[in-house]
């Protein structure tokens, strides 16, 4: 099952934490991490885009109406971004600033 592994203890990450909003955090070592890029973003909204414009079109040679096409593009748009997404996010430990004493 594709799971994404924690960059401190090596754990998996559940989905949930993956997908959820907010910030994410290790369950197993409470580590707050972040993604090392906006790369996964970018390649999510790509590859979103391009099987949304696929489907879209198998779905017009099949002789659907817009409403399926529209559908059917969208539903394929959000399934697979979601999957490159989670195929290529990695995350790293996320630095925190120490504390400041005023005196």
């Amino acid at each position: 099952m594709l799971m994404l592994n924690c960059p401190s203890c090596h754990r998996r990450l559940p989905l949930t934490e993956v997908f959820g909003g907010g910030g994410i955090v290790c369950s197993s070592c409470n580590s707050e991490l972040e993604p090392r890029s906006s790369l996964a973003l970018y390649a999510g909204l790509i590859l979103a885009i391009l099987a949304s414009d696929a489907v879209t079109r198998v779905a017009k040679g099949a002789s659907l109406n817009f409403i399926a096409q529209l559908v059917s593009g969208s539903i394929a748009g959000i399934v697979i971004g979601c999957l490159a997404y989670a195929l290529v996010v990695r995350y790293r430990i996320r630095e925190t600033k120490g504390a400041v004493l005023k005196l």
